[in-house]
């Protein structure tokens, strides 16, 4: 995990955490900027983590779904009516 240093506009690293699984392949972060999905594709799953939307840093929602050979992602939206 990265956070932009607002004086330089450089990255810097904040953290590392666990992707949930073995290779993770894709992620995707919704459109709120509040939820990440990373797709780990030896492992055959797909894990959650919320956005800590103070620090910027990923917490692990432990929900984890079994995808065989999950490598990537797409979010879906549907109109209302």
């Amino acid at each position: 995990m990265y956070q932009i240093n607002e004086k330089d506009g450089l990255l810097s690293l904040i953290g590392h955490v666990p992707s949930g699984g073995e290779h993770p392949r894709n992620i995707k972060i919704d459109e709120k900027g509040m939820l990440v999905w990373v797709a780990n594709g030896e492992s055959g799953n797909i894990t959650l983590f919320k956005i800590d939307q103070d620090s910027g840093k990923l917490i692990p929602l432990h929900k984890t779904h079994s995808i065989p050979r999950a490598v990537f992602m797409e979010q879906l939206l549907l109109e209302k009516e």
